[in-house]
């Protein structure tokens, strides 16, 4: 039988990594694109193609990107983030289809993966069946400030890149609220669930 991929998505600091490490809890298999990145950010080969793209953020032997100065070049020109996303994306289709064909004992046949920029990266066409999380925006900022440096203006830029969820018709995909404690997250959760299985 086929592995059933469910996308999980949703705005910066909507939950994604909660909702992952609830399901890993339930005993599910799931992959992470910031994982992927975040490893593809160590290998020197990686580090490379990036110098070619960004020789003002990746110096250094062994060769260190400067994800900051990075940071700042794609979310204020898109035309970087771009040149970006072309480098990065094929890596991490490639390394989600890796990680899949290497899963065993696969609980009720599903796989989630959390894809950040489901949309914005075009990655939508490759999922029939996608969780988007929703969370109101004051708490995603808070949430986002209380764990990282990023001053409010930042975190907004940040949010400003991102597709609006809520201006996007959500009909066809599997909606999770996220606006209230871990147990009602835990028991959205076991819905959409009971509606997968």
């Amino acid at each position: 039988m086929k592995v059933k991929q469910i996308a999980i998505t949703g705005g910066i600091g909507s939950g994604k990594t909660e909702v992952l490490n609830i399901l890993n809890e339930r005993g599910y298999h799931t992959i992470s694109c910031d994982k992927i990145t975040y490893d593809l950010y160590l290998e020197q080969s990686f580090l490379l193609a990036l110098k070619e793209l960004f020789p003002f953020a990746v110096h250094g032997s062994p060769l260190v990107a400067d994800k900051k100065a990075i940071s700042k070049e794609v979310f204020s020109n898109k035309q970087s983030l771009e040149k970006l996303n072309n480098l990065v994306h094929p890596i991490i289709l490639e390394r989600i289809n890796q990680q899949i064909l290497g899963l065993k004992n696969i609980k009720d046949n599903l796989v989630f993966i959390e894809v950040p920029l489901l949309f914005e990266s075009g990655f939508n066409k490759y999922y029939k069946n996608v969780i988007i999380i929703k969370r109101d925006l004051e708490e995603r900022i808070n949430s986002i400030m209380a764990r990282s440096n990023l001053t409010k203006e930042e975190i907004e830029s940040r949010i400003n890149t991102q597709v609006n969820y809520e201006s996007l018709p959500l009909n066809n995909y599997l909606v999770l609220e996220n606006n209230g404690t871990k147990e009602d997250l835990t028991l959205n959760i076991t819905k959409i669930l009971n509606n997968l299985i």
